[in-house]
């Protein structure tokens, strides 16, 4: 998620719209990841 995040900050400082699309185990991470959209998926492991 840390490296995803870095270029999400860089994308959306060049203009980039930053939408995040993760499961349940990304989103204890998601609280801080700088997306104007979060979507929350079930999937099963």
């Amino acid at each position: 998620m840390f490296p995803a995040e870095a270029l999400a900050r860089e994308m959306a400082s060049r203009g980039w719209r930053i939408v995040l699309a993760t499961d349940q185990r990304g989103e204890q991470y998601a609280a801080n990841f700088p997306a104007e959209e979060k979507l929350y998926l079930d999937t099963a492991t």
